[in-house]
């Protein structure tokens, strides 16, 4: 067609978690991390990038991409992390960042510049002059002034201050913190990050790693390394062969037995609603029972029942 827009690369790249790693390993990931984001600038070559942004801790230099370094709104209070805007048009340049220097840039920030105040005119729910209330506002603005053609500065307040209100809840997680709720201690952070990201007790994708690699060993287990001796032995018995009757639906006794889906299913291998129809050459006693029926969940009221 003819048409070629350009190509915004932006990345959020984290492959390390404080949480559970040394700090050697930290700063040696997120070295890792810098380098990549940089790789695939170089591969993609597209018209700008916004990278993650973070310098290694101590003295010493880094050669990176050139371009200018944005201070994020709302970060953790003594963050170092900022992002990268490469300079327009596929623009490859580089230059050397100090990192004392970057350092010493960021710590003055979050105990200077960031609790100072700056002039606005918004009113709204925990918005004061501090500069990242101050920053919300002034993004805000220029995007109800660039897409919705929004001038009135009395408008464009009121606007702001609805938008600011609704961010607040809905980018919380349900955990009804808004801008006027004060910085958690870095403790309470912790656990409050843990409760949305955490499984089981470990990092939601170490949850599903695990997850993935017991599957995977399930699967490729035979029925001996699935079911006891015992277990194979009244199977055996009961005449089910492996695909016929057992797990949900019937589908095999390498699907998980699951007892409120088998009710008025075949689940154990028969049919629950004949499985309680006593036997007219049986006796009580020999009567077949279902598994459901020992179940804690109650068969329906209009379901079959031993008479």
């Amino acid at each position: 067609s003819g048409y070629n827009p350009p190509v915004l690369f932006i990345s959020d790249i984290r492959s390390t978690d404080w949480e559970i790693e040394t700090d050697v390993t930290v700063e040696n990931r997120c070295s890792t991390d810098m380098m990549k984001q940089m790789r695939w600038h170089e591969i993609m070559k597209p018209d700008c990038s916004m990278l993650k942004f973070r310098l290694p801790w101590g003295p010493g230099k880094t050669e990176y991409l050139d371009g200018d370094i944005y201070i994020q709104a709302w970060g953790p209070i003594t963050t170092t992390e900022t992002r990268l805007w490469t300079k327009k048009g596929g623009n490859m340049d580089k230059r050397v960042y100090d990192n004392e220097r970057y350092e010493r840039e960021c710590f003055h920030h979050n105990t200077v510049s960031r609790v100072a105040r700056y002039p606005h005119d918004v009113e709204g729910e925990g918005i004061d002059r501090c500069y990242d209330c101050t920053c919300e506002v002034y993004i805000l603005k220029n995007y109800l002034r660039k897409w919705k053609s929004i001038t009135d500065e009395k408008t464009l307040a009121e606007m702001v201050s609805k938008m600011s209100f609704e961010i607040s809840r809905t980018s919380t997680g349900g955990r009804r913190r808004t801008l006027a709720s004060g910085n958690l201690d870095p403790t309470q952070r912790r656990d409050a990050i843990r409760k949305c990201q955490w499984i089981n007790s470990m990092p939601a994708y170490s949850a599903v790693a695990k997850k993935r690699k017991i599957a995977e060993e399930i699967k490729n287990k035979s029925n001996k390394d699935l079911y006891s001796t015992k277990a194979l032995n009244i199977l055996k018995k009961s005449g089910f062969q492996e695909g016929e009757g057992l797990g949900v639906n019937g589908r095999g006794i390498r699907v998980p037995l699951e007892v409120e889906g088998n009710i008025l299913q075949r689940g154990i291998g028969w049919c629950v609603s004949n499985a309680f129809k006593q036997d007219n050459n049986a006796s009580p006693q020999t009567a077949p029972q279902s598994t459901a029926a020992q179940s804690p969940n109650k068969i329906p009221q209009n379901s079959p029942s031993t008479s």
